[in-house]
């Protein structure tokens, strides 16, 4: 059975699960929605909006356990299941379900990783999700969603100010800025066409606050479109773009061999015969060099050539996939193959 399928049949025995779980008597109507100020002082707010949200609308989402489970229109299951083992900080993910938008069919799911974190849109019409970088807003016409996020002072994620377009199909980007020395905050919808916000910098211990307009671009803002700042504000659409020469220089000599592909959402590096340590050591050199471009590492799993096992690894690189190239790096003729027992032995890979 392929592996999708597998993960299908988890999430609806999760879903099984769930529904058999007696559910709290209390009246939804005695909970405040907004998260009370004793849990925020307690840093419990994700847990109280999911729980409040579960119980608002029980036909589309449950937590058990380690799992958030999804059940979309179609009938099929989704799960996401946290990995909060600290000792491996690189897969470390924690996800919350935070928003429903029932206008437009649509959950907002916080994935928190070691150090910050993002934001993804689920269509529950089509399973389709959409990395959006940050909390939304709903446009009054319903046809769009603003993205926003601003970190300022740990700097963990990057600051985000987005526009989608929602298609029958899944969402559009139709604007997207990382600014890098201020963060969008107090986002609002002035009108279906334009998008209120703040440019808020941060000064050692002192905020500033700026008034601005995100407007859309076009006659029909039904259609897609582009959209424009006020004044001559300058917003970077990306951090820092990777360049395939600094991942080499990354790779360790015994790594022997790495190939950079691009992908939809930004780059796969392959590693052949890398150590736990030198995963943990290219991924780290990653992030520390392109912070806070997102960085995934799978768990190397052991392959077999020339008759010897040596790790494999997958590292995944969200940016701009326009600026990427697909290439295959060699440092050796023969490749020097690190195995898993620590020796090393030359192989020729295909």
């Amino acid at each position: 059975m392929p592996a999708k399928e597998d993960e299908k049949k988890i999430a609806a025995n999760l879903w099984a699960e769930c529904v058999n779980v007696v559910k709290p008597t209390t009246s939804l109507a005695s909970i405040n929605e907004n998260c009370p100020e004793e849990v925020q002082k307690e840093g419990g707010c994700s847990k109280y909006q999911e729980e409040f949200l579960a119980r608002k609308y029980p036909s589309l989402f449950c937590r058990m356990g380690d799992s958030l489970v999804l059940k979309l229109s179609n009938g099929e299951f989704e799960a996401f299941k946290n990995n909060t083992d600290d000792s491996h900080v690189e897969t470390f993910t924690l996800y919350s379900f935070d928003k429903y938008f029932p206008e437009v069919r649509y959950g907002l799911l916080y994935e928190g990783f070691y150090e910050g974190g993002t934001y993804e849109l689920v269509s529950f019409d089509t399973g389709t999700k959409t990395d959006v970088g940050g909390d939304v807003i709903l446009s009054p016409d319903k046809k769009r969603f603003a993205a926003h996020f601003s970190d300022l002072e740990a700097g963990f994620s990057p600051n985000v100010l987005a526009v989608y377009l929602i298609t029958p199909t899944g969402l559009i980007e139709e604007f997207r800025g990382q600014p890098e020395e201020w963060g969008p905050e107090d986002i609002k919808w002035i009108d279906s066409q334009t998008i209120e916000f703040n440019k808020t910098t941060y000064s050692d211990t002192d905020f500033s606050k700026e008034k601005h307009h995100l407007q859309f671009l076009g006659g029909d803002s039904t259609k897609q479109g582009n959209w424009e700042i006020d004044g001559r504000l300058r917003i970077e659409k990306e951090r820092m773009q990777i360049k395939l020469s600094d991942i080499e220089e990354l790779v360790s000599p015994n790594a022997a061999i790495v190939s950079v592909t691009s992908t939809s959402t930004g780059a796969q590096v392959t590693g052949y015969g890398l150590s736990d340590i030198d995963v943990l050591l290219l991924s780290s050199s990653l992030s520390s060099h392109y912070l806070p471009i997102r960085i995934r590492v799978s768990a190397p799993s052991h392959e077999a050539y020339c008759g010897k096992t040596f790790s494999r690894v997958i590292i995944v690189i969200e940016s701009d996939s326009s600026k990427f190239e697909s290439k295959s790096h060699v440092r050796f003729t023969p490749v020097l193959i690190k195995t898993k027992d620590g020796k090393n032995i030359e192989c020729a890979l295909p």
